[in-house]
């Protein structure tokens, strides 16, 4: 991976209450194809309100969609936990022998239609 260069791991709180995780190259550009019903079957139901949590992975496309796939695996309890504590994703990766580059952004990125 090219120096500076990252994914965003993120996790979307639709209109519905719940939670959308995914990974991107633009966070930004990304969030307004959700709104525009250009992403996600759910986010096409649900729109998007806010980003709740994300961080940016230092790695290739491979590791983010293996995160990305790992959060949307967790319970509702697990992710309310990430969206409340964003630094805990690098530690829970590391109890499952996945020692990631990866940092959460505090606090997550208004972005704005």
């Amino acid at each position: 991976m090219k120096d500076g260069q990252y994914y965003w791991i993120y996790m979307l709180r639709l209109a519905n209450g719940s939670y959308y995780t995914g990974y991107a190259r633009d966070l930004e550009k990304r969030v307004h194809a959700h709104r525009s019903g250009r992403g996600a079957k759910i986010t096409r139901s649900f729109c998007p309100v806010a980003v709740a949590a994300c961080w940016k992975l230092y790695s290739d496309k491979g590791a983010a969609m293996g995160i990305e796939a790992w959060i949307k695996n967790r319970s509702r309890e697990a992710k309310q936990t990430l969206v409340d504590h964003p630094e805990t994703l690098r530690e829970l990766l590391l109890g499952e022998g996945r020692e990631e580059p990866i940092e959460p952004v505090i606090p997550p990125p208004v972005i704005t239609q």
